[in-house]
């Protein structure tokens, strides 16, 4: 009798646990409350998850994220003192107010465009806009590369009054970021595969059940143990800063012929694609922090030695020169933020993240607009017919 009860027993509770398996499947209840999570993290550190074109991504739209957005990651203690921010993005997913239906200036780029970690008011596109007194649109998002950046000129860039498009190259990652858009472009146009990011649930109630059993979460989030994050100090005008210096820039002889290839490629479509749409075409060049705090650095000894023994690179004049073989203005805004570190201001965050503060945003913001202006108030650069020399 007593065997029979703990029989009917084990069936019971298999079959319980089996229709719970099949019941969290069929209505698709996340036990990794990824979607949950996903929200706790500010909006311009997501990777853009919308499909768009063959193989882009842009950001869900409209948006709004408020908190702390420095503070979110594993320092949270060098920013103790920041502001929470109240951040929107329009219905494409971009940082424009939704009124914004016309305007004179597009800039597209990557994270240094978008400046998630700054407000709106702060962001060297508006304080573009005010300076050259143009309505300005941004078209910036984290983790795109220059083939998304023209596509995005194309289907979202152009309005009535639009006469100017500034593409931003970002040397830290912009050759990485064009090298993995085109083997995605590749693999798509050969097996018509894209790439996915949508998220996907955890369903299993017994996947779930084992993880909550057997398997115990790590002390310390992996991605933020594997970095020493304060690897130098900021040195000028008599002060010394902590801060990260993680990333740097290739030269000519760093890059392989296919990356030479894929650079000279995109910035002729990029001035083909503004030029169709009656639009002036630039370049405007963003430097790494490595690059402009080059001579103000002392290195602690984790730093890594690729980062200490980085000398600046000529990937500026390649980049000047490809712009000039294609008619296309170019701002390289390196020295003017050089020059505010000479007085020992720093014109990016601190620690860990790359990005620019609002100071370098608005040193920015003015190199543009006195280039802009001086080409006759952001109607368009006039660089005189292509000369067609080689960049390498």
């Amino acid at each position: 009798m007593r065997l029979s009860s703990l029989l009917l027993s084990a069936i019971s509770t298999v079959i319980a646990t089996l229709s719970l398996e099949i019941g969290c499947r069929l209505v698709g209840y996340d036990f990794g409350r990824q979607a949950y999570l996903m929200k706790r993290v500010p909006i311009f550190y997501r990777l853009p998850t919308v499909p768009v074109g063959e193989v882009f991504f842009r950001r869900q739209g409209p948006d709004h994220w408020v908190g702390k957005v420095l503070s979110t990651g594993p320092v949270p203690e060098a920013y103790r003192h920041e502001p929470d921010l109240d951040v929107t993005y329009d219905g494409l997913g971009f940082r424009n107010p939704d009124a914004l239906d016309d305007w004179d200036i597009v800039v597209v780029g990557d994270s240094f465009t978008e400046l998630g970690n700054l407000p709106y008011e702060e962001l060297f596109t508006t304080r573009l806009g005010s300076l050259v007194r143009r309505r300005v649109k941004n078209l910036g998002v984290s983790s795109t590369g220059p083939l998304t950046h023209i596509f995005y000129l194309e289907r979202y860039g152009r309005s009535r009054s639009t006469k100017s498009a500034l593409l931003v190259f970002y040397e830290g990652n912009d050759v990485i970021d064009l090298t993995r858009e085109q083997d995605d472009l590749d693999r798509y146009r050969g097996t018509g595969i894209r790439p996915r990011r949508d998220l996907r649930p955890q369903t299993s109630f017994l996947a779930a059940l084992y993880r909550m059993l057997f398997r115990r979460p790590p002390a310390v989030a992996p991605w933020a143990a594997a970095f020493d994050w304060r690897n130098a100090e900021f040195v000028a005008a008599g002060r010394s800063v902590p801060v990260s210096v993680l990333e740097t820039a290739p030269g000519r002889r760093n890059l392989s012929w296919g990356q030479r290839n894929l650079l000279e490629q995109a910035v002729a479509r990029w001035g083909e694609t503004a030029r169709r749409l009656r639009l002036h075409p630039w370049l405007v060049y963003m430097p790494c922090k490595r690059r402009v705090l080059h001579s103000h650095l002392r290195f602690r000894k984790n730093a890594a030695r690729a980062i200490v023994n980085w000398r600046p690179t000529d990937l500026p004049d390649a980049m000047r020169c490809l712009a000039a073989n294609n008619r296309i203005g170019f701002i390289d805004v390196t020295p003017a933020l050089i020059e505010e570190t000479k007085h020992g201001r720093l014109t990016y965050n601190a620690v860990w993240d790359p990005h620019l503060n609002g100071r370098g945003a608005r040193v920015v913001a003015e190199e543009m607009a006195r280039a802009l202006t001086q080409a006759g108030q952001g109607a368009g650069a006039d660089v005189g017919s292509a000369a067609r020399g080689s960049c390498w």
